[in-house]
Parts: C-alpha cells; sequence; structure tokens
C-alpha cells in the first residue's frame, strides 16, 4: 500500500470529491423538488434512484478513506507473525 501521494491516489481522491460534490447537489435538488407541489411522480422516482446512488458512493469512499487510515491493531500484527493470525491465513 502506498503512502496517498502517488498518481493514482490523486485521480481516486479527484473521483472522490466529485462524487461527494454531486451528493451535495442531488441534496439540494432534492430539497427544491420536495418542496414544490407541481413534481411529478416521474420526477419523484428519478430523484428517488439517485438518492440511493449518493450515499452508496460517500459509503465506498468512506470505506476506503477508512482503510488507508492508521490502525493501532495493524501495526501490532505487523510487527508480530508477518503472515498475520492463524485465522486469517
Amino acid at each position: 500500500m502506498g503512502d496517498g501521494t502517488g498518481y493514482i491516489a490523486r485521480v481516486a481522491d479527484t473521483v472522490e470529491g466529485l462524487q461527494l460534490d454531486m451528493a451535495a447537489e442531488l441534496l439540494a435538488h432534492a430539497a427544491d423538488l420536495l418542496a414544490d407541489n407541481r413534481t411529478s411522480y416521474v420526477q419523484l422516482r428519478f430523484l428517488g434512484n439517485r438518492m440511493t446512488e449518493a450515499p452508496r458512493d460517500v459509503v465506498r469512499i468512506a470505506h476506503s478513506r477508512g482503510a488507508r487510515l492508521w490502525a493501532p491493531e495493524r501495526e501490532e500484527k505487523e510487527a508480530g507473525d508477518p503472515r498475520g493470525s492463524a485465522a486469517e491465513r
């Protein structure tokens, strides 16, 4: 695993930033649509579909970033048996 400063990490950061920006814009758009009594069933259904995509992206980003964070347990494992615990093999 790299240090998070390489080309691929920078591209991933850019894509993740765009996904988070899109999620924020979608929330604003959702508020507008829900406040408008003229919003159609088709528009609400489309919005609902998009509203399931945005949180999925945000959760994926959070998991991805969390996996890159330093964890004391990981350091302890690496200091012990280089192959990991018997359960991990």
